[in-house]
């Protein structure tokens, strides 16, 4: 995992394919700049403000100009202990989650010498896989394929995914969605033109994936 800067996210929701996302939390602005983050441009400052322990972010309660490091250290960071630094986010909901969650995330840059890897965990729940259950958008039961992307089709109702085999082998992913009821799955390319359609059965989508490969597919 390598060092990224600037780090602003933003966790919307939309109850329809029609209806306007409704921001449920947002951290930072999207403006390409990390001055409103925490010890802005100061990486002596980060050891002694975030070295010791990884914060914790509470929504509501947290501020990002005194909470949230402008600098994101990992395994490639030798000076920040070359670890995995875990920055959990603690949001809470009015009501059981309902319809298409979308997380976005926004770096004002990343490590000169490497791309980051950004490992997300709803829940507690490790790896990319998402257990089936209330509160899940998908789940894929293959541990060596990672849902990346979720969102609105550009054009049209449906939901888009996007798959990354990660173990270097070709594999069939097999897509559930505990939010939906999936009718039609279209395999798509990046740019969502029709190439094909995926299986359907018993509620799980069959999704061929090549090795260290993506996967796009339009559900309705």
């Amino acid at each position: 995992m390598a060092r990224w800067i600037g780090l602003a996210l933003v966790l919307a929701v939309a109850t329809t394919a029609a209806a306007a996302p409704e921001t449920v939390w947002q951290t930072g602005r999207p403006d390409r700049s990390y001055m409103e983050f925490a010890v802005a441009k100061n990486h002596a400052a980060w050891e002694t403000r975030f070295g010791a322990k990884d914060p914790v972010f509470e929504v509501g309660k947290s501020d990002p100009g005194k909470d949230w490091p402008f600098i994101h250290p990992g395994p490639s960071d030798p000076w920040a202990g070359g670890r995995e630094h875990p920055l959990p986010i603690r949001f809470g909901l009015e009501a059981e989650p309902r319809g298409v969650f979308t997380l976005r995330i926004g770096f004002a840059d990343v490590h000169a010498r490497g791309t980051p890897t950004y490992v997300v965990r709803v829940g507690g729940r490790p790896g990319g896989v998402l257990a089936p259950g209330a509160g899940s958008l998908a789940a894929v039961a293959e541990p060596n394929v990672r849902l990346v992307a979720a969102k609105r089709a550009d054009a049209g109702a449906g939901l888009v995914l996007r798959l990354w085999e990660v173990g270097g082998r070709a594999t069939t992913a097999h897509v559930r969605l505990p939010q939906m009821k999936p009718t039609k799955a279209t395999a798509c390319n990046l740019v969502e033109e029709p190439q094909g359609a995926p299986e359907i059965e018993d509620g799980a989508i069959s999704v061929p994936v090549r090795g260290r490969g993506l996967a796009t597919v339009l559900v309705e």
